[in-house]
């Protein structure tokens, strides 16, 4: 410890040449006089020295720099990768979770909770081929043959990809549902695949026209084949799938132009009613009856103006020279005459109208016309009829 210590101190002062001469003189025996030991070096060698030391140091650092690249440079890639991997999204950790819960519902044998979550959980993240297949052994136990072999033909293939063994093993599963798949047939001539915008659908997805006039793996049960085309009616039909081995054929009946549209037939328009004859005695009786009454209401009117004018007369002299009241009350009765005046007049003429009207009206009008009668009372006129 104590040799070591004196070396690093004389190596930062005099420099590797000093290096040399001092551990000669740092091996030499403890007990030699420390005036030989100082008489081995000079003050030209130690300058020698540390300059020496300034291009030893300046190599090393320059050297270790190179390996430090060289190093960074030959790392694996997977390790940078592994480094620079993001966090997993919330579809990732929503997509774990629900794989966890389905093979633990498949597990126990709650097909009808675990193979929901088991395709939830697979479709948002493909990458969880663990689900996938635990996916494809649910829909087998289910009895939807062709869905579970889809599915492990697809894990194969990503399992493929990846290099795991896994692929062989969803082959030889996918191999061996072959022999127990249903297929459906859809045959469509070639004068109905000719029409470019014809579409089939089944259970309201597309049925490829690669699979056209083809037996397709389908599961068992219920299906509804639709065709849509234009110029064509949609077309639809539904078709009952055993659940394994069975082979179920469909003709698709668009090899026909559509008939062109019918033509409406006009509607004829109702007849006209006939013309009934106008009511001229009808209306010549009423006429007469209500210019009767206007000229009665003119009588009455006059004869009420000549009362009021003859019982003021004690109040006027021979020269007609009245009270202002009796002025008043003839001026009234005046207005009044000139009323009754003009209302008799006026139903002079009515009634007189209706009178021709009703003689001059022919004699064919059908029975029970509207009539109409005038009765007057003293200090009242009416008029009634029926219609």
């Amino acid at each position: 410890g104590h040799g070591r210590a004196q070396l690093t101190e004389r190596v930062g002062e005099r420099g590797h040449v000093g290096l040399a001469r001092t551990w000669r003189g740092w091996a030499a025996p403890r007990h030699e006089p420390a005036r030989r030991r100082r008489a081995a070096t000079s003050p030209q060698d130690g300058l020698r020295g540390n300059r020496l030391m300034a291009k030893v140091s300046t190599g090393w650092r320059v050297g270790l720099l190179g390996v430090a690249l060289f190093a960074v440079a030959g790392a694996p890639r997977g390790a940078w990768a592994q480094g620079a991997q993001a966090a997993p999204s919330a579809d990732d950790l929503r997509a774990r979770e629900l794989a966890s819960r389905g093979r633990a519902a498949f597990d126990r044998g709650d097909l009808a909770t675990g193979c929901p979550l088991l395709d939830e959980a697979y479709a948002l993240d493909g990458k969880l081929l663990g689900a996938g297949y635990a996916l494809a052994e649910c829909r087998e136990k289910e009895g939807k043959l062709a869905t579970a072999h889809r599915t492990f033909l697809e894990i194969a293939e990503k399992a493929a990809a990846r290099g795991e063994a896994r692929a062989d093993e969803a082959r030889a599963r996918a191999a061996s549902l072959l022999p127990r798949l249903s297929r459906l047939k859809v045959d469509v001539t070639e004068k109905a695949a000719a029409r470019t915008d014809l579409v089939i659908e089944v259970d309201g997805r597309p049925w490829p026209r690669a699979a056209w006039n083809v037996a397709e793996p389908i599961d068992g049960g219920a299906h509804e084949v639709v065709a849509r085309s234009q110029g064509v009616e949609p077309w639809s039909s539904r078709v009952d799938v055993a659940p394994s081995g069975a082979s179920v054929e469909l003709a698709l009946p668009f090899d026909r132009q559509a008939a062109p549209p019918a033509t409406p037939e006009p509607t004829p328009l109702p007849p006209a009613p006939e013309g009934s004859p106008f009511p001229w005695k009808t209306t010549g009786l009423v006429s007469g009856s209500v210019g009767v009454g206007v000229l009665g209401l003119g009588v009455v009117l006059g004869l009420v103006a000549k009362g009021d004018y003859d019982a003021v007369e004690g109040d006027c002299d021979s020269s007609n020279a009245c009270t202002p009241e009796a002025a008043g009350a003839r001026d009234d009765a005046r207005g009044l005459a000139h009323v009754g005046t003009a209302l008799f007049i006026v139903g002079g003429v009515v009634a007189a109208g209706g009178v021709t009207l009703f003689l001059l009206a022919p004699d064919d009008e059908a029975e029970g016309s509207p009539s109409a009668a005038l009765r007057v009372a003293p200090g009242s006129a009416s008029v009634a009829g029926s219609f």
